[in-house]
């Protein structure tokens, strides 16, 4: 007879397996990993793994989730992390540099990854929608002292593009440094968060 799992230890494996799987999808492609190759990172049997995940979907699901929750921790911090709005906004944008350069592998989870049917996955669709919220959050206080102007949701979509896009997009993408990549990001970013 199998013993009893408490809740924690189920968290804590199912934990294990998007760790592992994490790592195994940005290296090899969801299509190129298994339900066997990630049973045997871990050391068990693909019959456990199917356990506690229906199937590999639902693992990249899980794994998603997880990289946009862990995301969204960072991104919130540094949303409260200064009563001045400006530096408020700065610090978002470091944050933002800092989660995509220290966790690639998880970035490209979250953003280089597409899944049909996100909003059939209730633990995926709600990361999402929190990571949209986080994203726009610190933009209301700089419109709110005159700092920018316009429409807070629609001007945090485009910050968050544009953040998104020289990170994502730029040449030579693996071989630049970090130091440059925050250098231009926090050019093109934060020169918007002046008093007109």
């Amino acid at each position: 007879m199998r013993p009893v799992l408490t809740d924690e230890e189920v968290a804590a494996f199912r934990a294990d397996v998007c760790r592992v799987a994490e790592v195994l999808f940005a290296r090899h492609g969801v299509e190129g990993v298994t339900m066997r190759q990630i049973a045997t990172e871990l050391d068990c049997s693909s019959t456990t793994a199917y356990r506690y995940f229906k199937n590999k979907e639902e693992i990249l699901a899980a794994v998603r989730a997880t990289a946009f929750n862990r995301f969204c921790d960072v991104i919130e911090e540094a949303t409260r992390s200064s009563p001045d709005p400006r530096k408020s906004a700065r610090n978002v944008g470091q944050a933002y540099l800092g989660f995509a350069l220290e966790n690639p592998d998880a970035y490209r989870m979250m953003f280089d990854i597409s899944q049909a049917e996100v909003t059939s996955n209730a633990e995926l669709a709600e990361a999402v929608a929190r990571a949209r919220r986080s994203m726009v959050a610190y933009v209301a206080p700089l419109i709110h002292k005159g700092i920018l102007r316009g429409d807070a949701q629609a001007l945090g979509q485009m910050l968050w593009a544009a953040a998104h896009g020289l990170v994502w997009n730029r040449p030579g993408r693996r071989r630049h440094s970090g130091t440059s990549v925050r250098a231009n990001i926090a050019h093109w970013r934060f020169r918007h968060c002046r008093h007109h």
